[in-house]
């Protein structure tokens, strides 16, 4: 009974931190694409 009782928290848990984990990844990812478009329109000259 108890290992019932835990096994939902410990999926629960899993798929919290996967998720986090998921956020994380994509933050990173969107301020590296972010840097990249900031140093094209620096490359383009600002008239």
């Amino acid at each position: 009974m108890k290992s019932d009782n835990e096994h939902p928290r410990g999926v629960l848990e899993q798929v919290y931190r996967s998720s986090f984990t998921n956020r994380m990844h994509l933050r990173g990812q969107f301020r590296a694409q972010r840097k990249e478009l900031y140093a094209i329109l620096d490359a383009f000259p600002a008239d």
